[in-house]
């Protein structure tokens, strides 16, 4: 998992770059791939299916992310597995598992329904 996150990470610097600044994109993927790693980073990137998922978002939910934070977070990890089916490091039926897993829906999760306002 570690090789593919890092090789996705490459790819993400290049790609999420305006007029040659990187993106708030960049940052939220690397917060996203964090709890992944943390829980997942010595499994085997192939083997990573929709319960694996489930668990990332549980933690999220844990974190007391927001849903609609989650449910970004959540779609960031597909698109992450998806370019790695499309560059050939994992088989395109993760990605295609993955997409299965469908999104926290409003007041049908423990998740909070909005991210606290912080100070500026």
């Amino acid at each position: 998992m570690t090789e593919v996150i890092a090789a996705y990470w490459k790819f993400a610097k290049t790609h999420y770059v305006k007029n040659g600044k990187q993106t708030s994109e960049q940052l939220s993927i690397r917060s996203a791939v964090k709890t992944l790693k943390k829980l997942y980073g010595k499994t085997p990137a192939a083997e990573f299916g929709p319960l694996a998922l489930k668990a990332v978002r549980l933690k999220y939910i844990e974190s007391g992310n927001s849903r609609s934070t989650i449910n970004q977070n959540v779609g960031r990890l597909v698109r992450l597995f998806r370019w790695a089916a499309a560059e050939e490091l994992i088989p395109p039926s993760v990605p295609q598992a993955l997409s299965m897993v469908s999104g926290l829906r409003r007041g049908r999760s423990a998740a909070k329904e909005t991210s606290p306002i912080l100070p500026v």
